[in-house]
């Protein structure tokens, strides 16, 4: 396995974000381009991020339905002279691939659907479903903070990562204080299951935020 934190490096990141809505529609796009060195390696890299969403205005509740797709690319064949594994600079744990905070923005293809509702104008609830599956079989499956944490040097165990299910809700006690109650599940996929036998994961949370 390459390590994950080489002696030296110099990673440049040239990127583009857009986002906007028109009536009902919204949409966003983020992507860049990453080159540099590695150590004694080249070092070529990518992500992109492509999300459109619509407010369900007629409906109870004012739904907003998210679709997103998420890559970053991972390193073809970690033996050459060249990474290829996306660096993400600096992450930020569960705000893009689910909340049980196990995928980082490395190797990683993510497909999701994210859907909110409001029942009242205090409380905000969240589906949020991804699909993970890995850019690269011979690359590692990285954490938030960049660390490999599975990888099949051979590729035999595939790209299926898994899918994790999210359900979230949001309750504005005070105009600055938040009470977040979670439950996610992890439905394992071939990779996770061939490389270390995790067939699924339930995690509880309930997180409490005061604005200052």
């Amino acid at each position: 396995m390459r390590a994950w934190a080489p002696p030296s490096f110099e990673y440049n990141t040239l990127g583009l974000r857009v986002e906007g809505s028109h009536a009902c529609w919204l949409w966003e796009f983020e992507g860049g381009y990453q080159f540099g060195k590695d150590g004694t390696l080249d070092h070529n890299a990518g992500f992109a991020t492509i999300g459109a969403g619509r407010k369900l205005a007629r409906l109870p509740m004012n739904p907003v339905l998210w679709v997103y797709y998420d890559w970053a690319s991972g390193d073809e064949d970690p033996t050459d002279a060249e990474n290829q594994t996306f660096n993400q600079n600096f992450p930020l744990g569960h705000k893009y691939f689910g909340w049980m905070d196990i995928i980082g923005r490395q190797n990683i293809h993510d497909f999701n659907m994210r859907l909110t509702v409001s029942p009242h104008e205090k409380v905000q609830c969240t589906l949020w479903w991804h699909v993970f599956r890995l850019d690269e079989p011979r690359d590692a499956l990285y954490n938030p903070l960049s660390v490999p944490i599975r990888q099949d040097a051979t590729g035999a165990a595939g790209r299926d990562v898994g899918q994790e299910l999210d359900l979230l809700t949001k309750i504005s006690v005070l105009p600055r204080t938040d009470v977040v109650f979670g439950y996610c599940h992890l439905f394992a996929g071939p990779f996770l299951q061939n490389t270390g036998g995790v067939v699924g994961e339930d995690f509880f949370f309930t997180q409490f935020t005061q604005r200052f």
